[in-house]
C-alpha cells in the first residue's frame, strides 16, 4: 500500500504546492512510483504539467476521474516519471463532491507515494479527515506577520493533533519574524528552514525542472533531505531493490578500468589506453578546477547581479483580485485606496487600477497632475492619455510603485481632451486584458490586485472590472434606497453571467437601523467622518493614520482572502 503524504500551507502561497511537487518530482526521478494529486481550491497543478500532455488535453482531474475507464492509464506523466492528478482548471468551481475513500481505494495499491497538495486552503471539509489517514503531514509555513495571524488558537490546537512536520519556508535574514518565533506559535520543538533561493530556483524554471531536480543550491539541498526525513525506509527498499537487479562488474574488471557513470549509462575506461591517448595527442586531458577556485569565482560576482537576476523569479502562489464598486460612486475612491494601501502594510505585492474615469480622485493622491497637455509629463500618464491605443503590455510597463508600497496604474491626464475616449466595440475586452496581464506580474510575494471603477456598469471599464473581479467590493452609506439600487443592478450583472462574491461596506453610525443585507456578506466599517477629512487634509490614507483604521481594513483584505478560497 502507498505512503500517504499531506502537504498543508498555513496561507495561500506559502508554499504547499511548492513543496508537494518537489519531493514528489524527486521520488519519481529514484524510480519510486508516485503519484502527485491537488485537493486545494486553486487548480495550480494542471496549468504547471500541462506541458507534459502537450495537445492532448485530455486527462483526468480530481473532478472527472471516475470518468475515466482505467484512470491510472491517462495521468499526467512527467518526463521525470512523476504521475500528477491535478484540480479542475482555476475558472471552474471545485466545489464537487469529493469521495476520498473512492480516490484512496482505486490508487493507494497503484503507487508506493501518494502526494496530497492541500494548498493553503485548511477550512475545506475533507482537509482534516484526509490529514488523519496520511502517514505523514506537512504544516508549511512562512516567517510572516500573516502567517502568525492566519489561524485562532483552536485550529492550531486541531492540526498539531496530526503531529505535521513544520516546514518555514522563504526563510531570509530581512524577514518579519525568525524562524523559531514560528516554531513557538505552534508549540513544537523542531522544524526545518528553507531559504530563499531565487538564484537557483530561476535556473531550475528556465530548465523547465523542479528545484529539488535541478539539485543546486541550499534550498535544493534542504528538499533532497526532507525527501530522506520523510521517506527514509521507502528510498532504502528502493535501493535494495535496485541494487539486486543490477549486474555486478566488480569482480570480472580489469584493475587499470574505471566506471564513469552518466545519464544512468555505465561506460567503461581502461586508464592505460586513456594516458597513451593523451600522451600521443589523440584526446585532450580533462581539467578539473579545484574547489578554492571555483569558490573564488563565485565570490567575484556582485550582489547587484544577483539581485538582478532574482526579480525574475515566480512562485506557486495564489492572488486576490477585488473590484470597488457603487452605482452612486459614494467612498468608491476612498475604499480602494485604503484596501490597496493595507495589502501593501501587510506584505502583499499590490497593484491598484484606477478604471474610475468620471472621478479620478485616487490620481490626486498619487500626485498625478489634471493639467493642460503642455504641463504634463510621462509620470502622469494613464490609460485616458492613450485611449484605444492602450495595450496589455504598455499598461503592465505603467503600473510602478509610487507611495506606501503600491503600484499603481492612472487614470491619467486626458492631455487636453474632452471626455473619456471612446474604446471601440471591443473596449471591454481590451480593459479586462489589462487586468489580466496586471493580474499575472511575476511577483517574489503573495499578491493583491484592486480595480477602482466607475459608476455605470455598462461603461466598458466598470463592466470589464465587474466581469473579471473574483470579490466585489461595494461601498454603503446604509440607506434603504441605495440598497433597492445595488439590488437591482446586481440582479441585472446576474442576467449577464456576471456573479463575482459580493461584500458590502456599510459606513454608518452605530445608532441608525441598517436596512436588509443585499449583499452575500457584510462588513460594518465605523462612520468616522472627522478622521477621514484629517487624513486627507495630512495626505495620508484613513488605514495608516490610526491602529483601528489599520484593522478595519486588515479584515476586509482577511474576508476576501476567505471568500476567494471558497468561492
Amino acid at each position: 500500500m502507498a505512503k500517504i503524504v499531506t502537504s498543508l500551507a498555513l496561507v495561500p502561497g506559502a508554499g504547499a504546492t511548492f513543496i508537494a511537487t518537489n519531493i514528489g518530482a524527486w521520488m519519481a526521478n529514484k524510480g519510486i512510483k508516485t503519484l502527485l494529486i491537488d485537493l486545494s481550491a486553486r487548480g495550480v497543478l494542471g496549468p504547471l504539467f500541462l506541458v507534459e500532455k502537450a495537445k492532448e488535453r485530455v486527462y483526468p482531474t480530481t473532478a472527472t476521474w471516475q470518468e475515466f475507464s482505467n484512470p491510472a492509464s491517462s495521468l499526467i506523466k512527467t518526463q521525470y516519471g512523476l504521475a500528477v492528478l491535478p484540480a479542475p482548471e482555476r475558472d471552474k468551481s471545485t466545489n464537487y463532491d469529493l469521495n476520498v475513500e473512492a480516490f484512496f481505494d482505486y490508487f493507494e495499491p497503484l503507487f508506493e507515494v501518494i502526494i496530497i497538495d492541500l494548498g493553503g486552503d485548511i477550512y475545506l471539509p475533507h482537509v482534516f479527515p484526509i490529514m488523519e489517514k496520511a502517514s505523514k503531514n506537512i504544516l508549511v509555513a512562512e516567517p510572516s506577520k500573516r502567517c502568525v495571524e492566519a489561524l485562532p488558537g483552536h485550529i492550531k490546537e486541531a492540526l498539531m493533533q496530526y503531529e505535521p512536520e513544520l516546514i518555514i519556508n522563504r526563510v531570509t535574514s530581512r524577514a518579519y519574524y525568525h524562524p523559531r518565533d514560528i516554531a513557538r506559535q505552534f508549540n513544537v520543538g523542531q522544524y526545518i528552514t528553507i531559504i530563499d533561493d531565487p538564484k537557483s530556483n530561476n535556473e531550475a524554471i528556465k530548465q523547465r525542472l523542479p528545484l529539488s531536480l535541478y539539485g543546486k543550491g541550499k534550498a535544493a539541498q534542504m528538499l533532497l533531505e526532507i525527501g530522506e526525513h520523510l521517506f527514509p525506509e521507502t528510498l532504502r527498499e528502493s535501493k535494495d531493490t535496485q541494487e539486486e537487479q543490477d549486474i555486478s562488474v566488480k569482480n570480472v574488471r580489469n584493475p587499470n578500468e574505471s566506471v564513469v557513470t552518466g545519464r544512468g549509462i555505465k561506460i567503461e575506461v581502461d586508464q592505460e589506453r586513456e594516458k597513451e591517448a593523451v600522451r600521443e595527442g589523440r584526446v585532450k586531458p580533462i581539467k578539473i578546477p579545484k574547489l578554492l577556485q571555483i569558490q573564488g569565482r563565485l565570490k567575484k560576482i556582485s550582489v547587484a547581479k544577483i539581485r538582478k537576476k532574482a526579480e525574475e523569479q515566480c512562485r506557486f502562489q495564489d492572488d486576490i483580485l477585488i473590484t470597488v464598486w457603487n452605482p452612486s460612486g459614494f467612498f468608491v475612491s476612498m475604499t480602494a485606496l485604503n484596501l490597496a494601501v493595507a495589502a501593501a502594510a501587510e506584505g502583499y505585492d499590490t497593484a491598484l487600477i484606477n478604471y474610475n474615469f468620471t472621478n479620478p480622485e485616487t490620481d490626486i493622491w498619487f500626485g498625478i497632475k489634471q493639467t493642460s497637455a503642455k504641463d504634463a509629463d510621462y509620470n502622469d500618464a494613464g490609460i485616458m492619455t492613450f485611449g484605444e491605443a492602450i495595450s496589455p503590455k504598455l499598461a503592465v510597463k505603467m503600473l510602478k510603485e509610487r507611495a506606501w508600497g503600491v503600484k499603481y496604474l492612472p487614470a491619467g491626464n486626458k492631455l487636453g481632451n474632452i471626455g473619456t475616449p471612446d474604446y471601440g466595440e471591443k473596449g471591454a475586452q481590451l480593459l479586462e486584458n489589462i487586468i489580466v496581464a496586471i493580474k499575472a506580474r511575476e511577483a517574489r510575494k503573495p499578491k493583491v490586485t484592486i480595480i477602482e471603477t466607475g459608476t455605470w456598469y455598462e461603461q466598458p471599464p466598470v463592466y470589464a472590472a465587474l466581469k473579471t473581479c473574483r470579490v466585489l467590493f461595494i461601498p454603503m452609506s446604509g440607506s434603504r434606497q441605495e440598497g433597492e439600487i445595488v439590488k437591482q443592478q446586481l440582479a441585472e450583472l446576474k442576467r449577464v453571467e456576471v456573479e463575482p462574491v459580493t461584500v458590502e461596506l456599510i459606513f454608518a453610525p452605530e445608532e441608525i437601523k441598517l436596512p436588509a443585507q443585499v449583499c452575500q456578506e457584510r462588513l460594518i466599517v465605523p462612520d468616522d467622518r472627522e478622521r477621514y477629512l484629517k487624513a486627507s487634509a495630512t495626505k495620508k490614507p484613513y488605514s495608516l493614520l490610526t491602529e483601528g483604521g489599520q484593522e478595519i481594513w486588515r479584515q476586509a483584505l482577511k474576508m476576501a482572502s476567505n471568500l476567494i478560497e471558497f468561492a
